[in-house]
C-alpha cells in the first residue's frame, strides 16, 4: 500500500516496485517523475528540486513547455471539457499512462509525428496486448485534440488496429497456489497485505487500493460491513 510523505518534501510518494524494493515518485496536477536516490540524501533532494522546476515549467507559455510538443499537448488535454468532464478515477487511469508517453516523449513535436512513429511507440508493449491498447488508445485521444486546436490536420492513429487480448481472463487461484503465494510472501510484506485485502474485503480493486489507516477503527475496518479482523495485517 502507497503511503504519502509528508515531512519535507510535499509531492512525494512511496511504493514498492515488484522486487520489493522502495521507491519514490513526485506528483502534482498531472506532473509526475520518478525520484532517484536514497530518501533525504543529496542526490534525492538534487532530483527533487528538478522535478520542482519540472512541474513549474508545465504551463503552456511556461519557460520549460514548447508550444506544439507532447508536453503542452498533454497541459491542453488536461484543460479541455473532454477530460474535466472524466471521473475521478478515470482521469488518474488516463493520467497514468500521458504521464509515462510524456517522460521518454514529452519534447518532441506533436505535427511531426507520423503513422511509423505511433507504432514505434507501441512496439514495446507487443508483449502485453491490453498495455498496447492502453497506450493506442490515449495517443488516439491526444492526437484527436491536436487536430480540434489546430495543431495537426489529421490523426496519425487513424487505421492502427488494436491487438486481441485473452478473453477467458485471469486464471483464478486455486487454493494451493494461494498456500504457496502465502509460504513465500509472509505477513508484513506489501504483496501479503495486499492479497488479505482483495481475498477478505470483498472490495473490487478500484476500491481496495484507496484502503488506508483512516478506515480502522479499533479492530475492524469500519464503513464495509466486514467480518474479517485484519488488523494486524495493516500494521504492517
Amino acid at each position: 500500500m502507497s503511503r504519502r510523505i509528508k515531512r519535507e518534501f510535499p509531492g512525494i510518494t512511496a511504493y514498492f516496485d515488484r522486487h520489493q524494493k522502495r521507491r519514490y515518485r513526485f506528483r502534482k496536477k498531472g506532473f509526475s517523475t520518478e525520484i532517484h536516490g536514497e530518501y533525504g540524501s543529496n542526490e534525492f533532494r538534487r532530483n527533487y528540486e528538478r522535478a520542482l522546476s519540472g512541474y513549474k515549467s508545465q504551463e503552456i507559455g511556461g519557460q520549460g513547455t514548447k508550444r506544439g510538443t507532447v508536453n503542452a499537448l498533454a497541459v491542453s488535454y488536461y484543460k479541455s471539457p473532454e477530460f474535466v468532464s472524466l471521473k475521478d478515477s478515470t482521469k488518474s487511469t488516463y493520467r497514468r499512462e500521458i504521464e509515462r508517453l510524456r517522460e521518454d516523449h514529452g519534447h518532441r513535436l506533436v505535427k511531426q509525428m507520423k503513422r511509423q512513429h505511433v507504432i514505434k511507440l507501441l512496439e514495446p508493449l507487443t508483449d502485453r496486448p491490453s498495455a498496447r491498447n492502453n497506450r493506442l488508445r490515449m495517443l488516439k485521444m491526444l492526437l484527436n485534440h491536436a487536430v480540434e486546436i489546430g495543431w495537426r490536420t489529421s490523426n496519425p492513429t487513424a487505421g492502427i488496429k488494436k491487438m486481441r487480448t485473452n478473453k477467458q481472463g485471469f486464471h483464478t487461484w486455486t487454493e494451493d497456489e494461494l498456500q504457496k503465494f502465502f509460504e513465500y510472501h509472509k505477513a508484513g510484506s506489501v504483496a501479503h497485505t495486499a492479497v488479505t485485502l482483495m481475498l477478505y474485503t470483498a472490495c473490487a480493486r478500484s476500491d481496495v487500493v484507496k484502503l488506508g489507516w483512516q478506515n480502522l477503527k479499533g479492530d475492524r475496518l469500519a464503513d464495509h460491513g466486514f467480518e474479517k479482523l485484519i488488523k494486524n495485517e495493516l500494521r504492517h
